[in-house]
Parts: structure tokens; sequence; C-alpha cells
């Protein structure tokens, strides 16, 4: 894979790792299989209800082959293959106790040699100095057609990730336990790094959950899926519940970005788009893309989220309903998270604490490098002149070149809109009003700009103010921007600060 050290200069051997393997005593195969130091894989009810009942044995841990690959400030382009069956390979990597550790893995079909999981280490390694591994299980995230046994295997390279921490405070530092690993997993690997902290005491500080994957763990026990209980702090993203992602709640932070099921710049119906129409030769990858482009938002949200976090900013609220109609803006100010992305984990604060569930909801951008999103809402309050002839007028408020539209207004009223820009605009320098007439009504006339109206084969000029323009970001910060005077119909008013 593009930019991976090749194996041989890694700190240890392919035929040393093979032959320690081939050494270890496994016991498995059946119902319920044992497999040595990771113990045994019960199919018990939890593990074959809800329609898991054809739900296979895991793969034995050789099969699956979990690998760990380090990146570090050190070598941020070249891996280094840690083993945890073999300690030196660990003792003689850039792996350092003194700093924390983030461990991504893959889900269904992935591999964690190359693609997002590599370059969303060296991402991190820009913002954090920490440890980096990718935790690779392609031999064991099966193909499209192994999905069953994908789902059976998270439970063996969950067992083993745990095992990794466990051989580390045993050979390395016994000091540094869990509470030094945040453990972040997208679709099955969400559920891996659940069963990786389900087998840990004390748990992960971290653990984040990228689009949790439905089939076959939507509605099954909290043994089975992730849960709030399998870490310190759990986050979810949630960003197809409509097909591939779980739709409840798995975390004491859950974030459902634009809603959680359809993603902007994603296909609402990916087999609507010319992909098999007949002009067009059929292409399994773009079929696929479209498929899956709202499932695979949610690492690339993660990713974009670590340099900066300020555009992911995160409402708790009841429902994405709710959050649209603003009853949810400004943010609350005391709930458990802030912004839907890296900085909620770290660096992360490991210690026991009770923390209550809560959804998130926020808007994003519609394509990759500009998913960060400021909302914002502009308040403005109107004036009228004489004469008063009964009016309907929309508006434009113009804020740094970035507008705010107001439909059917009325005199007397304060009028509020929710603009989302793709850049913060603080502090904000500039603040025009415009406006124009809509329609003749019965109402009373409203200010906020100048407008002229033909009645019959009169002219009548009116001219409304914006008295002033309030504008409130999400954090609650406001500014106050006044004017004096009116101004005619499609022409430009400019208010000042109060």
């Amino acid at each position: 894979m593009d930019g991976f050290v090749s194996r041989r200069s890694a700190p240890i051997t392919l035929l040393t790792l093979l032959a320690v393997h081939s050494a270890r005593a496994i016991v498995g195969g059946g119902p319920s299989p044992c497999y040595g130091e990771l113990g045994c894989f019960p199919s018990d009810s939890n593990y074959s209800g809800n329609g898991r009942i054809l739900v296979p044995a895991p793969q034995t841990p050789e099969k699956i082959n979990v690998t760990f690959w380090l990146q570090t400030r050190e070598n941020r382009e070249q891996n280094q293959i840690l083993d945890p069956y073999i300690p030196s390979s660990i003792k003689n990597s850039n792996f350092s106790t003194k700093r924390l550790t983030i461990l991504v893995t893959h889900g269904f079909t992935d591999t964690g040699l190359g693609g997002w999981v590599y370059e969303m280490c060296k991402a991190i390694l820009i913002s954090t100095d920490c440890n980096c591994v990718a935790v690779s299980w392609v031999n064991g995230s099966g193909n499209i057609f192994q999905y069953l046994q994908a789902t059976s295997n998270v439970r063996v390279v969950g067992a083993v990730i745990a095992f990794f921490v466990e051989q580390i405070m045993k050979h390395i530092d016994p000091s540094y336990g869990p509470c030094n690993y945040t453990l972040i997993g997208h679709s099955l690997g969400a559920h891996v790094v659940g069963e990786a902290g389900k087998r840990l005491n004390p748990r992960p500080c971290a653990i984040v959950g990228l689009d949790p994957a439905k089939p076959l763990f939507q509605g099954t026990n909290a043994t089975v899926q992730l849960d709030p209980t399998d870490g310190m702090k759990v986050i979810a993203f949630h960003t197809d519940k409509v097909v591939l992602g779980v739709t409840g709640p798995t975390g004491h932070c859950d974030f459902n970005p634009n809603g959680g099921k359809i993603m902007p710049g994603c296909p609402e119906k990916f087999l609507n788009i010319e992909l098999l129409n007949s002009t067009t030769p059929f292409n399994l990858t773009s079929v696929s893309d479209a498929a899956f482009c709202g499932h695979r938002r949610a690492y690339e949200y993660f990713y974009e989220s670590i340099l900066n976090c300020s555009g992911f900013l995160a409402f708790p609220c009841k429902s994405y309903e709710s959050f649209v109609s603003g009853s949810c803006f400004p943010r609350n100010k005391s709930s458990n998270c802030t912004y839907m992305g890296f900085c909620e984990v770290v660096p992360c604060n490991c210690m026991n604490r009770t923390i209550d569930s809560q959804e998130y909801f926020l808007t994003t951008g519609s394509e990759p490098s500009h998913f960060q999103s400021w909302k914002y809402k502009v308040i403005l309050y109107t004036q009228k002149s004489q004469p008063s002839l009964p009016i309907l007028f929309s508006a434009t408020i113009n804020i740094d070149s970035n507008e705010a539209k107001f439909k059917n207004l009325v005199y007397g009223d304060s009028h509020s809109t929710f603009i989302n820009l793709g850049s913060q605009i603080e502090p904000i320098r500039t603040v025009t009003f415009m406006w124009n007439a809509t329609e003749i009504t019965a109402r009373t006339q409203v200010g906020a700009v100048n407008v002229t109206i033909q009645v019959g084969a009169v002219n009548v000029t009116i001219q409304v103010g914006a008295v002033n323009v309030t504008i409130q970001s999400g954090e609650g910060r406001t500014f106050y921007f006044c004017s004096k005077g009116m101004v005619d119909e499609n022409t430009k008013q400019a208010l000042t600060v109060c």
C-alpha cells in the first residue's frame, strides 16, 4: 500500500511472526470455540437472537490475523508492526508509554493497511503527539458475501485488542493501563472497539463509534453491540440510519449530523443516479461509492475534525425537528459534549463518572474538506414609514458577503432566520440590509427597507428601515448592529455596531 513501509523494514520479520503464531495451541471450531489467552466465545442467547441464529462461530485468531501498525511523529510515513505475542516488537519500536495511544480500526470489507485509517493516523499526529496504531483485520472483515462471518469475527478482534493493551501493561509498563487509550472504529469496527472496552478493567478512557453497523446489531443485548458502558466516555456518529447504521443511541454522546439519515452530497436513493442507465457501463465501484456514501461520511467528518473542531458545534436536542426549528439554539453549555469530533476525546479525562446519554444534532457542508459549518441566528427588527400602505415584503441581510434571507415579513414583528456558513465570520465587519415588496395585503406595513409599490397609476414610495439586526452564534455570542433612517426598495442600508 502507498505510504507503508515494507515488512522487512519492520523491527521483526514475518518468519518470526509465523513461527510464534504457529506454535500457539488453539482449541476451537465448535459452537463455543476457545482461543487460548483470548478465552471462549459462547454462542448463547445474546449472540443468537434478533436474527443472529445463522451467524457462525468466530474464526480463529490465525485466520483473522489481526495486525497492529504503529505511526508516531518519529515515523509518520513508515509504519512499524507491533505484535502483542512478541513484546520485543513493541519494545524495539517507537511506541512510548509517555504519551497517549489511539487505536483506529476499520469495518466490513475494509482494511487498516492504508486508506482512510492510515491517513487518519497521519492527521492525528499533526494534532497530537501520540502512538497512533492502525488495527487491521482484513482477513476477517470479509467480502460482500461474508457479512455473517465478519459480524462474528468482531468478538475475536476486540479480544485481541484488549490482549494488546494487557500485554503492554504486563511486559512494557505496568502503570500504562486502559485509561491511556482512545479506541476508534468504523461500522463493524465500532462494535470491535466496544468489545475491546468490555474486556478491559478499568475501561478505556474514550471510545468513538463511527456509524456503528446496524445489520445483526440493531436491538441486540448490550453485550453484543457498542454500549455506553464500554468506555469512560463513549461517543457515536450516526450518518446512515436509513440502511447501514444503528438508529438508537449507543454512547454518552450520540451525534446526528443532518439528522443522521441523508448526508449532504450523497444521493438520497443511490439507484436513482445515472449508473444503471443504458448509456452508462455498469460500474460496481461507482454503485458501491454511492451506496456507502452516507456510511463513510462518519469517518470523513471525524477526519476533518482532527485539526479543527470548531465547525462541528453540536446542539443537544430532543429531535432533529426541534433542532431545525431553532428551539435548541444557542446550545446548552452544561451538556456533556460540545463538538462532534476529535477534540471531544483528546485530551481524554479518564476518571470514574456518571454521564447521562444525550443526542446531539448539527448541520454539515456537502463536500470533503468543506464539511464544517457554522450556524448563526439572524434577528431583524423593523420600522415603518408614511404612508402606511399594507404590504408583505422580503429582505436580505448581508453579513460579510453572506446572505440571510427573510420572506413574508410584516411590520411590528421581530423576524429571525438561521444561516449555515462554510467559515466562521467573527469578528463581523459589515452588515447591510436590502428589501423588496412581494405583494399588497390588508396587513399592517412593515419596516426594514425602502419599498416602492405601484398602485393603479400612482407611484407610492414607502420607506422601511432596519432598526437593528442581532446576530447570534451557536455558542451564544451575540452581536448587535443598528441603523438610522430608511432606504428605497433594492437599495442597501448599512448598519453599524450599536
